[in-house]
């Protein structure tokens, strides 16, 4: 873990044995079989960082209802961007998540 992609590795927290990082020999406890059954603050959190970041195709200036942002708290301050890494999307979008958050 630990690729300093925090959503990726979130998620991969998430898909347990089923995430694409999982190596042949390793085995991983599944998420909705471990003792703690309720996930919903991990799913909150990972979809509110979601959220927070752009993806490279989106236009800056035509943001999405759903985009959260920030404003600046003192003058100093400066905006930040923050992308979804193409894992991130990967994981999202080709594998078991969704179904995961939606339905464990």
């Amino acid at each position: 873990m630990d690729s300093g992609d925090v959503i990726s590795d979130l998620i991969d927290i998430v898909l347990g044995s089923e995430s694409p990082r999982v190596k042949q020999s390793e085995t991983r406890p599944s998420v909705a079989t471990s003792s703690v059954t309720y996930f919903h603050q991990l799913y909150q959190l990972i979809v509110f960082l979601i959220r927070s970041t752009y993806t490279q195709t989106m236009d800056f200036d035509q943001r999405l209802p759903s985009h959260i942002t920030f404003e600046k708290l003192e003058d100093y301050e400066q905006y930040k961007t923050y992308f979804l890494s193409e894992e991130a999307q990967n994981f999202v979008m080709n594998t078991n998540f969704i179904n995961k958050m939606l339905y464990d």
